[in-house]
């Protein structure tokens, strides 16, 4: 088992993901992932869904070239559906935790881009102010614009590091404004 999470289990050439009755095998080759399907299903009744489409609402599509996309697009458009429009002041005030919620598990799933700009916002949950409101819609706007995004993974070395605030510096010093992101090797926005 992972130390990092409960519900991932691992062994060489091996990742087992367990969330409540949904499980994802991913495996270097097909006799390991066999391995582990009939060591489950001595346990458990299972139906083989074959390759994953989708996973805990993350899609995945595949390339000939042997690369995966991961992407939320059906999560996004739902997102915009119940955040998109400008809200009455107070009834957009009640629903920004809400909002700020939906979108973490959007950066978690697949889009870190949006890790920043959602941690400052998230800073003001308990009570926003207009300009912050103001914030969550620019934001919103900006997933929208970019909604087709995705991730691609190729087959190597995955590399990536980042120091997106120089170390915690306060918010109003204004030493956010440059960050210094590294490029990410083997994995790219489309």
């Amino acid at each position: 088992m992972a130390q990092s999470d409960n519900c991932v289990f691992y062994k060489p050439d091996c990742v087992v993901c367990v969330y409540v009755d949904d499980f994802l095998v991913a495996a270097a080759n097909t006799h390991e992932i066999e391995q582990v399907q009939r060591a489950l299903q001595a346990k458990f009744r299972l139906n083989d869904l074959g390759t994953p489409r989708s996973f805990l609402g993350i899609q995945f599509d595949y390339h000939v070239d042997g690369s995966v996309s991961i992407h939320q697009h059906q999560y996004i458009q739902k997102v915009l559906s119940d955040f998109g429009e400008e809200l009455p002041d107070e009834e957009a005030k009640a629903r920004f935790a809400t909002a700020i919620g939906s979108l973490m598990y959007l950066m978690v799933g697949t889009r870190p881009d949006i890790a920043f700009a959602l941690g400052l916002l998230s800073r003001f949950t308990s009570q926003p102010q207009s300009h912050h409101q103001v914030a969550l819609q620019r934001l919103l706007r900006y997933i929208k614009a970019t909604q087709f995004h995705r991730t691609t993974y190729r087959s190597g070395q995955l590399i990536g590091y980042t120091d997106a605030d120089f170390g915690g510096s306060v918010v109003t010093d204004g030493a956010y404004l440059h960050s210094h992101p590294r490029a990410i090797d083997k994995a790219e926005s489309d």
